[in-house]
C-alpha cells in the first residue's frame, strides 16, 4: 500500500510541474496585460509551491532522479516569473531550461542591459548552480515615416 501512494504522490507532483510548466507557456502567449500575466504566473508558482510543501515526505522519498526533476522545475519557473515581471525583459522572448540546476537563456532580447538582467534574474534563483547564456540581442525594427 505504500508504494502505491508514493507512486500517486510522485505522479501528482509530475503533474503540478507539468501544468505550471504549459500554464507559464500559455501566459506568454497571451493578449492580456502583463500585470494580469504577472498575477497568473504568482498564482501558479504558489499552488506548485504548496503542493511540493505539501508532498514534502514523498519528494524525500523518491529517488535523486524525480527530486533533481521537481528542482529543475522549480527553478525554471521561478526563473521565469521574475523575467516576465522585469521591465527590461517585458515583451522579450527568452527560453528558459533547468538541468540539474544548470541553467540555459535562450531567445531574444532587446539590448545589452536586457541580457545583464536576465542572467542576474537567474543567478538570483536558489538552486542555479550556473547560467549558461545564449541570449541575442535582437535588432531594433525598422520605424515608419
Amino acid at each position: 500500500m505504500k508504494n502505491i501512494t508514493q507512486h500517486n504522490q510522485r505522479k501528482l507532483i509530475y503533474i503540478s510541474c507539468l501544468s505550471a510548466a504549459l500554464g507559464l507557456t500559455a501566459c506568454q502567449q497571451s493578449e492580456g496585460p502583463a500585470e494580469k500575466v504577472g498575477k497568473q504566473i504568482d498564482q501558479t508558482v504558489t499552488k506548485v509551491e504548496k503542493q511540493l510543501e505539501a508532498n514534502k515526505d514523498a519528494v524525500v522519498e523518491t529517488s535523486q532522479t524525480t527530486g533533481v526533476y521537481v528542482d529543475d522545475a522549480l527553478i525554471t519557473t521561478k526563473i521565469k516569473t521574475a523575467i516576465l515581471s522585469d521591465e527590461l525583459l517585458r515583451g522579450s522572448q527568452v527560453d528558459v531550461v533547468t538541468t540539474n540546476g544548470i541553467v540555459k537563456l535562450s531567445g531574444s532580447v532587446a539590448s545589452e542591459a536586457a541580457v545583464t538582467s536576465a542572467i542576474s534574474l537567474a543567478n538570483a534563483v536558489h538552486g542555479v548552480k550556473m547560467v549558461q547564456n545564449e541570449l541575442l540581442i535582437a535588432a531594433p525594427a525598422p520605424t515608419k515615416p
